[in-house]
C-alpha cells in the first residue's frame, strides 16, 4: 500500500483530474485583503505545487513591507466597531501608545525579542495592568493579521511563550467597618450623598449615574431598584445613556431599609431643590447643580471624592473601593459566590468561574440586610442645606 503523502501547512489543496493531469487550490488574499481561492492545473503533482508556492511567495512578498502602525490603524477600525464607546476610546489610546513605541517596526522583523524590550521599557514608565493591556491588543491585532493573511504573518510573535509580562500586584481595596460607617456619615451632609449607599450595594460608578427615578420600587417586598443601563462618558463628549458592561449587569438589586431610608430623603431633597431650581422634569435620579442636566459618571466621581475626603479617609479611595468591600463582606459571611454574582452583576465572582445560576431577587433579602449591617452609621448627621457644601 502506497504511503499516504503529507501537505505542509499553507502548501495548498491537490488532486488529479479526469484526463490524467493535476490541479491544486490555494488560498491567498486579494487586492481587498480578503480570502480567495485560485486554482492552478499541470501535468504533474509537482508542477502545480510550484505554481502554488510562487503565488503564496508572491503574496508573502507583498506584504514584507507591512508596519505595526499600519496593522494597528487597520485594526482597530474594525474591533472599535464590536465595543462600547468607553473600551474602544481607550483602544484607540492604547493604539496610540502601541504606535509611538512600535509603529515604524515591519512585520516581518517583530520578533519576541523585540516585543519583550518594548514590555521592559514600557513597564519603566507604566502600571503591569496598563503594560498587559497593551500586549492583549497588541497579541489580538497580530493574530487578526494571521488570519487575515495580508500582512505576510504565519505566526503570532506576541504569543511566544517566553515573552514575560510584568506581575500585577494585588492590592486590598476593600474598606474597613469602621471606614464604611464614617462614609455613610458624610455622605447623609452631601447632596449626592445616596451614590455611597448604592456603591455599598455594588452598583458601579455608570450605574448610578444612569439610575432612573422609575427604576426605583421602594415599597416592593423586598424594596429594589433596577439596572437597564449606564450613564457613558467619552471625553469632549455629553455624557449619554447607553448598555451596560456586560449582559450580567442588568439586574435587579434588593435593598435594605438603611439604603431605602436614604433613597427616599433624597428624592424628597431632590424634589424641593427642582423647585427652587425651576428645572424641567428629568427621569433621571442624580442631576447637576449648575444645570440640573443628568449627572454623568465624572459629577459622580467628583461627589464620591469630596465625600471621601469630609469622611477623612486616603484620598486614593475609589468609588469601585465599595465594589470589593461589598465582596469581601459577604465573603467573610460565607455567603454563596453565585449569590454574591447575582448582587453584583457579575458574570462570576471569579473570571475563571462558569457562569451562574438566576437569582430571583426575593431570595437574595437575607444578603441585602447583611450589608445593611456594613452601611449603618454609628449616628446620625443632619443633611447639610448649604450649596457650597455640594456643588455637583
Amino acid at each position: 500500500m502506497a504511503k499516504r503523502r503529507i501537505r505542509a501547512n499553507g502548501e495548498g489543496t491537490f488532486f488529479k483530474l479526469p484526463d490524467g493531469r493535476w490541479a491544486g487550490v490555494v488560498t491567498i488574499p486579494d487586492e481587498n485583503g480578503n480570502p480567495k481561492r485560485i486554482k492552478r492545473e499541470g501535468p504533474t503533482r509537482d508542477a502545480v505545487k510550484v505554481k502554488l508556492a510562487k503565488l503564496s511567495t508572491d503574496a508573502r512578498q507583498a506584504s514584507k513591507t507591512c508596519t505595526v502602525a499600519e496593522l494597528l490603524s487597520e485594526w482597530q477600525l474594525i474591533h472599535a466597531r464590536k465595543v462600547r464607546d468607553t473600551t474602544a476610546e481607550t483602544l484607540v489610546n492604547n493604539c496610540k501608545l502601541l504606535t509611538t513605541r512600535l509603529g515604524a517596526v515591519r512585520l516581518s522583523k517583530l520578533t519576541p525579542g523585540r516585543i519583550q524590550a518594548f514590555i521592559d521599557d514600557l513597564s519603566s514608565d507604566h502600571s503591569a495592568r496598563y503594560v498587559r493591556l497593551c500586549v492583549t491588543n497588541l497579541r489580538t491585532a497580530l493574530s487578526w493579521a494571521v488570519r487575515k493573511k495580508t500582512f505576510g504573518l504565519t505566526a503570532n510573535p506576541a504569543r511566544d511563550e517566553d515573552i514575560i509580562l510584568p506581575p500585577i500586584i494585588k492590592i486590598d481595596r476593600a474598606l474597613s467597618l469602621e471606614q464604611t460607617q464614617a462614609l455613610t456619615r458624610a455622605a447623609q451632609a452631601h447632596r449626592l450623598g445616596a451614590i455611597v449607599y448604592l456603591g455599598l450595594r455594588g452598583l458601579r460608578r455608570g450605574e448610578i449615574a444612569g439610575l432612573r427615578v422609575d427604576d426605583l420600587e421602594l415599597d416592593a417586598d423586598p424594596p429594589r431598584l433596577h439596572i437597564h443601563g449606564a450613564m457613558h462618558h467619552i471625553r469632549g463628549q455629553t455624557p449619554h445613556y447607553g448598555d451596560t458592561k456586560t449582559e450580567s449587569s442588568k439586574r435587579a438589586v434588593p435593598l435594605d431599609a438603611i439604603t431605602v431610608a436614604a433613597l427616599r430623603w433624597f428624592l424628597v431633597r431632590r424634589a424641593a431643590e427642582e423647585k427652587v431650581m425651576q428645572w424641567e422634569p428629568s427621569p433621571y435620579l442624580f442631576r447637576t447643580v449648575a444645570t440640573g442636566a443628568p449627572a454623568g459618571p465624572n459629577v459622580v466621581y467628583q461627589a464620591f471624592k469630596a465625600i471621601v475626603e469630609r469622611a477623612g479617609l486616603p484620598p486614593a479611595t475609589r468609588l469601585h473601593d465599595l465594589r470589593h468591600s461589598v465582596v469581601t463582606f459577604l465573603v467573610a459571611q460565607r455567603v454563596d459566590p453565585k449569590r454574591i454574582a447575582a448582587l453584583l452583576g457579575h458574570a462570576s465572582v471569579q473570571t475563571s468561574l462558569d457562569l451562574y445560576a438566576d437569582m430571583p431577587i426575593e431570595s437574595l433579602r437575607d444578603e441585602a440586610d447583611l450589608l445593611g449591617q456594613l452601611i449603618a452609621p454609628t449616628d446620625n448627621a443632619e443633611p447639610e442645606t448649604d450649596r457650597k457644601r455640594g456643588v455637583m
